[in-house]
């Protein structure tokens, strides 16, 4: 969802509901996925993805139960906080 979701008109809110159900998934694998994909749809969807966005990054910085996703998604909140310049991050999370 994250890469078509020009082409996804429900997409946001397909991974609305999964983030929405965070704490509910257990496999890190998962949890990863959502937190790209949504990166991703940030680019396509800002108004949609940016608040959803702020509760999945928050929820998965303070997620302690996998070192990688945690770490992850700091990275994201870190670019996303200081970058002056998006198509930098746009850069970054493309190449995840």
């Amino acid at each position: 969802l994250g890469e078509c979701g020009e082409q996804v008109p429900l997409a946001p809110y397909c991974l609305e509901k999964l983030i929405d159900g965070y704490d509910d998934i257990k496999d890190a694998r998962i949890k990863t996925a959502l937190l790209t994909a949504t990166m991703r749809l940030l680019y396509q969807r800002a108004p949609e993805v940016k608040a959803m966005l702020g509760r999945l990054l928050a929820k998965a910085t303070e997620d302690v139960s996998n070192q990688d996703l945690h770490d992850r998604a700091l990275l994201y909140y870190r670019l996303l906080r200081s970058s002056a310049d998006p198509k930098l991050v746009e850069r970054v999370v493309s190449l995840s």
